[in-house]
């Protein structure tokens, strides 16, 4: 086994607000390999990095970002709900957070919105950042469309895996990512078993894992011998692995 990829979920959001470019930007000061960020479509076709397809939880806005218009999503506060230091932080353009991330770690995408692969191809494409990013999208739809739009993205489904003891729901997962043209999973972690495990590693499949933020769950799938870990906590994440591997 190789040691998996650490991911930093929404950037490093334990201690900066998630999906604001400093969440980011702090992440890039630690030795992760990836980054995660979510993806929705402005009213008028700009692609924005947020997590809820509304914007009240994190910002000091409210409303629906499909129909809000790029001014007005940029006009509010993405970080001043975290701590005061980040007031003023703003909902970053997927172009900002490609330039800042392009050929020095992977950017995990998730598409949250149904439609929008398109515009998203678009941006990876300006930005020279195919390289750089993978798809990952609870839709099917959404993952099947990425690969026809641009085959040298690689494109995982996300899911919540199996229940301990299917082992037959473990082989239909990977068959159904295979029939679809997809790299692989990325699975809440508690769904991750050891047969699906062993169906993904004979079918040559990606398994990431979803997202850990203590040690005891870390180290599982570790053990388990996943290809990524995602954790709020990437710092943890980091010296879980290290730990395991020097």
């Amino acid at each position: 086994m190789n040691p998996p990829l650490v991911i930093a979920h929404r950037g490093w959001s334990d201690i900066a607000p998630e999906n604001t470019l400093v969440a980011f930007e702090k992440a890039l000061t630690l030795p992760v390999e990836a980054t995660e960020c979510d993806v929705h479509l402005t009213r008028d076709g700009h692609v924005v990095v947020m997590h809820d397809p509304i914007v009240e939880r994190t910002t000091n806005g409210s409303g629906a970002i499909a129909e809000m218009t790029l001014e007005e999503v940029r006009a509010l506060d993405a970080g001043s709900w975290k701590a005061p230091e980040y007031a003023g932080e703003k909902v970053p353009l997927l172009a900002e957070l490609l330039a800042l991330i392009r050929g020095r770690v992977l950017l995990a995408l998730e598409i949250k919105a149904e439609g929008i692969p398109a515009q998203v191809v678009k941006e990876i494409r300006k930005a020279d950042a195919i390289r750089d990013v993978a798809i990952i999208s609870f839709s099917f739809e959404t993952c099947q469309a990425v690969r026809a739009i641009e085959p040298r993205l690689p494109v995982c489904f996300l899911g919540l895996g199996v229940e301990r003891g299917d082992d037959a729901g473990a082989w239909e997962l990977t068959e159904k990512v295979l029939a679809g043209g997809l790299q692989g999973m990325s699975c809440l972690y508690h769904g991750i078993t050891p047969e699906l495990r062993r169906a993904t590693k004979k079918r040559g499949l990606s398994l990431w894992a979803w997202t850990m933020d203590d040690e005891q769950s870390l180290q599982a799938m570790i053990d388990m011998g996943v290809d990524t870990i995602t954790s709020n906590k990437p710092d943890l994440a980091l010296e879980q692995v290290q730990g395991k591997w020097l």
